[in-house]
C-alpha cells in the first residue's frame, strides 16, 4: 500500500487467495474489506502510516463476496525516518477457525454431558486435588464448584474412612480401574453412603483420576429390606418343609400300622412299597430344608444319603451289594430336586428288590454328570438279572417303571432303558426349567 492507502504490489499468494487479477488492482477494483470492516481496515492504515506495526485477527472477503477469517499484519516501510509505503500480511486463518469452532461444539457437548450426569464427577490430580467437578458433585457433597476446587479427596473423608482412598489411589493411578464404596462426609456434617467408579484418564499427557460416584443410601436400605424379606421367606420355607416331613412321617407310621394289621401278604407288599416311596419324599423335604440357598440345592450329598439309607431299609449292606457313586457337584431348584429325588429312589429301590434274587453279590454304580450341552445325565446301571423281556419297556404295566417315566418327563428328561447283562438307564434332563 502506498501512504494514501492504496494497493499497489501483491504476490501471487494475494492473487490465489482473494481472486482479484492484477487488472482489478490497477483499476482500485480489489476491495478486501467488508463494508462493516472498512472503517477498522482505515484505522489499521493510520496506524502503519503513524509508524506502529499493527496484529489483528478479523474477516475480510474474496473477490466473490465469501467471507474469510484471517490474521493482518500492517507494518510501515520507511525510509530517512518517513514512512513511504505500508507492508502487509494476510494468513488464512479460515480452516483454523473452522476447527476452532469444531473443538468449541465438541467441548459444548461433552461439558453438556459432563454436567448433565446425574453421577457426581470428580476429575483428580495425581496430589488428590480435585481441577474439575460436575453440579452434581457439588449436590452430593453440599460444597459448591469453587469451594471444591480448593479442596482434595481427604477432605471428604474422615480420618478413619481414609483406609480405602490410600489402599487405591495409586493403583489407579498406575491404570487400574476400581470400583468402591466409602462415606462421603458432606458439608453439613452428615455421611453419604457412596459408591465410586475409579479410572485412570490421561489429559494433555498428564495422568488423572475419573471417579464417578453415587449416593447409595437408598439402596443399601432397600438391599437390606431384601435380604431381611429373604430371610424371612427362607425361614418359613424351611419351616413348612419341615412340618411337610413332619406330615409325611406321620403317614408312614399310619401305613406301617396298616400294613401289620393286613391279612393277605400282596396288601402288604403294597403298603410297604408305597411306604417306601413316601419315605422317599419326606427325605428329600428333611435334607432339602437344611440347605442354606433352598434355590439350589447341591444334589450329590442327598444321592449318597439316599442310597446308604436303601441299601439298609432292604437289608443290602455293601458287603453283599458294592455300590459305586461317580457325582459331580450339580444344583438343581426346588421344583427340579424333589421329582429327581423320587426318580432316582425309585430305580435304586427296584435294583435293590429286583435285581439280584439269590444272589449274596452284585453291583450298582450311579454317575451324575453335566454333558457337553449344558444337560444332566443320570446312568444307574447293575450286574443283576435284567428286565424280564415279557415286560414292554416303552408301555410298562408295573407301577414302578411307570413312576420312573411319568417322572422322567415331569423334569423334563428323555429315558432310556436297557436290558442287557443287568439293567442299564440313561435319563437325560435339562439342568434349567
Amino acid at each position: 500500500y502506498d501512504p494514501a492507502g492504496k494497493l499497489i504490489q501483491v504476490n501471487q499468494a494475494f492473487h490465489d487467495f482473494f481472486g482479484f487479477s492484477q487488472e482489478d488492482i490497477k483499476k482500485g477494483q480489489a476491495q478486501i474489506a467488508p463494508n462493516n470492516l472498512i472503517k477498522e481496515s482505515n484505522e489499521l492504515l493510520e496506524k502503519a502510516r503513524a509508524g506502529q506495526t499493527v496484529r489483528i485477527e478479523t474477516a475480510r472477503v474474496n473477490k466473490n463476496g465469501e467471507s474469510l477469517a484471517v490474521r493482518i499484519i500492517a507494518s510501515p516501510i520507511k525510509k530517512d525516518n518517513k514512512v513511504i509505503a505500508i507492508f502487509i500480511i494476510w494468513t488464512d486463518l479460515t480452516k483454523l477457525k473452522n476447527f476452532e469452532k469444531k473443538v468449541q461444539k465438541i467441548e459444548e457437548r461433552f461439558r453438556a454431558i459432563f454436567e448433565g450426569s446425574r453421577d457426581a464427577i470428580f476429575i483428580v490430580d495425581e496430589n488428590a486435588r480435585f481441577i474439575e467437578v460436575n453440579q452434581a458433585a457439588c449436590e452430593l457433597t453440599g460444597y459448591s464448584k469453587e469451594e471444591l476446587l480448593k479442596m482434595s479427596i481427604p477432605d471428604l473423608h474422615e480420618k478413619r474412612d481414609l483406609h480405602a482412598y490410600k489402599r487405591y489411589f495409586h493403583r489407579i493411578m498406575k491404570g487400574e480401574s476400581i470400583l468402591s464404596e466409602a462415606k462421603i462426609l458432606r458439608k453439613d456434617g452428615t455421611k453419604v453412603d457412596t459408591e465410586f467408579s475409579n479410572k485412570r484418564i490421561v489429559l494433555d499427557g498428564i495422568p488423572y483420576m475419573h471417579t464417578a460416584a453415587r449416593d447409595i443410601t437408598e439402596w443399601k436400605k432397600d438391599k437390606e429390606k431384601i435380604k431381611a424379606s429373604l430371610k424371612e421367606k427362607s425361614i418359613m420355607l424351611q419351616e413348612i418343609h419341615h412340618r411337610v416331613k413332619n406330615n409325611l412321617q406321620i403317614i408312614i407310621s399310619l401305613m406301617r400300622i396298616q400294613a401289620r394289621r393286613a391279612k393277605h401278604k400282596e396288601t402288604r407288599q403294597h403298603l410297604r412299597a408305597l411306604q417306601d416311596r413316601v419315605f422317599s419324599m419326606a427325605n428329600a423335604h428333611e435334607h432339602f430344608y437344611r440347605q442354606p440357598e433352598l434355590d439350589k440345592i447341591n444334589i450329590a450329598p442327598y444321592i449318597k444319603g439316599m442310597v446308604d439309607h436303601l441299601c439298609f431299609l432292604h437289608n443290602k449292606s455293601e458287603k453283599e451289594i458294592k455300590i459305586g457313586l461317580d457325582l459331580e457337584e450339580i444344583y438343581l431348584a426346588l421344583n427340579k430336586a424333589i421329582p429327581f429325588g423320587m426318580l432316582l429312589n425309585e430305580i435304586v429301590t427296584n435294583t435293590l428288590k429286583h435285581a439280584f434274587p439269590g444272589k449274596k453279590e452284585g453291583e450298582l454304580s450311579i454317575r451324575l454328570y453335566r454333558d457337553g450341552n449344558k444337560r444332566i445325565r443320570l446312568y444307574v446301571a447293575d450286574n443283576g438279572v435284567g428286565i424280564p423281556e415279557s415286560v414292554d419297556l416303552d408301555n410298562p404295566e408295573t407301577m414302578g417303571l411307570q413312576l420312573i417315566n411319568d417322572l422322567t418327563h415331569q423334569i423334563g428328561g428323555e429315558i432310556k432303558i436297557k436290558s442287557d447283562k443287568g439293567t442299564k438307564i440313561n435319563i437325560i434332563f435339562p439342568e434349567k426349567n
